[in-house]
């Protein structure tokens, strides 16, 4: 979902990307949103956008919300450099040789001889019996009397010049532009805070989920917004709400209801539902759910319920809390009383009459139909549950990346 989406029809509070983000400061404690610069070089908060399920662009436009909101304190961390030609922050340093504009160099520590005047790297000094001047051979016995050391100086291999100063470059990887620290573009990598101030805010927006957190408590179920579940296939999948009867030892690590809202338009929806679908079906809990703004297609809604999936469909983000409790509390509470059957000789015989040729030939056509579309799901969910592991595994190696880069 994009931020026109929202402000179209609902508050940017109602979204459920931003829901995310408020029950993960509403739930935890200084938490705290970095950013850091991918090798393409775009700008990422990546634990939000995991959390919230956005891309880079829609972070960074919830964190600026937040932050206006006052529920976040922006703070800058980094100052980093951007081409001035392409604006890719993938740079290399470079040293030139401000006399031959070379670029190529020795650098180590340098010597002076103080009689002679000579300068040089200190390699070009030593000797069998320690250091001897190259231009007057004379022998260099003590520091401060005879020579005098430099630290980092550079030579250049082009045209020996000898110097603690160079021109400093910036090297654009994208389009191979070379720049002066001056020329190129400054920016700054921000971190957002949790500010503890807001709490009374966050709970006026959380959309009342915390009225079915009681009623499942009434229950004996303890629940928990934002956390994760395993599924069968070993894939630790994010859901909105998770809850478990207290007294079960499997607790949260195999939940009793599992519940995930979603929001958007008719065609993202549509692998938004799969998806969800998927991991639902690889949890396998008892009782699972989807809430979906606006609504679902037929077909979505009876392939999940066949797989004991149940999708609420709300009209709108304000009817989600009501809707969704109404579904949850109707699975768990206790079955009503049904009244007793009739005994077979109460019983009357009904007539069953034979179904026209024309009418079993097109039921045969409608289970076939069906029977395609749950072939179809079942590969799709395969698929989806293949692609999270590959997605996990990518995560983990990028981070790792990151973590390496910032060190």
């Amino acid at each position: 979902m994009t931020q026109g989406e929202v402000e179209s029809g609902e508050s940017l509070f109602t979204a459920p990307e931003i829901q995310r983000v408020l029950i993960k400061m509403y739930e935890g404690e200084n938490v705290e949103f970095k950013a850091t610069i991918d090798r393409n070089g775009t700008i990422s908060y990546h634990e939000l956008e995991a959390l919230a399920r956005v891309d880079s662009i829609w972070a960074k436009q919830i964190l600026d919300f937040l932050e206006a909101e006052g529920i976040l304190v922006k703070e800058p961390r980094q100052t980093f450099f951007a081409c001035s030609n392409c604006d890719s922050k993938d740079l290399a340093f470079r040293v030139r040789c401000p006399a031959c504009k070379g670029e190529a160099f020795k650098v180590g520590s340098a010597l002076e001889h103080l009689n002679c005047g000579h300068a040089d790297l200190e390699e070009a000094f030593i000797s069998v019996n320690g250091f001897r001047c190259p231009n007057c051979k004379k022998t260099l016995k003590t520091l401060g009397l005879d020579y005098r050391r430099f630290n980092n100086y550079y030579k250049c291999i082009n045209c020996s010049r000898l110097s603690g100063l160079v021109d400093e470059l910036l090297l654009c990887n994208r389009c191979g532009r070379r720049m002066s620290l001056d020329e190129a573009r400054h920016g700054m990598l921000s971190s957002y805070r949790y500010n503890p101030e807001s709490r009374a805010k966050i709970e006026r927006r959380l959309l009342t989920f915390t009225q079915l957190r009681e009623k499942l408590a009434s229950h004996r179920y303890v629940s928990k917004f934002a956390a994760y579940a395993t599924g069968k296939s070993g894939v630790r999948h994010r859901f909105d709400i998770i809850a478990w009867q207290r007294d079960d030892p499997r607790g949260e690590q195999q939940p009793g209801i599992i519940v995930d809202i979603l929001l958007g338009n008719p065609e993202s929806l549509e692998g938004q539902i799969a998806a969800a679908v998927a991991k639902s079906m690889d949890v396998g809990s008892k009782h699972a759910f989807i809430a979906v703004v606006p609504q679902a297609t037929p077909d979505w809604v009876k392939n999940a319920s066949s797989y004991g999936i149940t999708i609420v469909e709300c009209p709108s983000m304000s009817e989600v809390s009501s809707r969704l409790e109404a579904a949850v509390m109707a699975a768990i509470s206790p079955e009503p009383i049904k009244p007793q059957a009739p005994s077979q000789a109460e019983k009357k015989p009904e007539a069953t009459p034979e179904q026209p040729a024309s009418l079993k030939g097109e039921n045969a056509v409608i289970l076939s139909a069906i029977s395609a579309k749950q072939d179809e799901l079942n590969k799709l969910i395969q698929w989806f549950i293949v692609k999270s592991k590959l997605l996990e595994n990518q995560t983990g190696t990028a981070r790792r990346t990151n973590e390496e880069l910032s060190r």
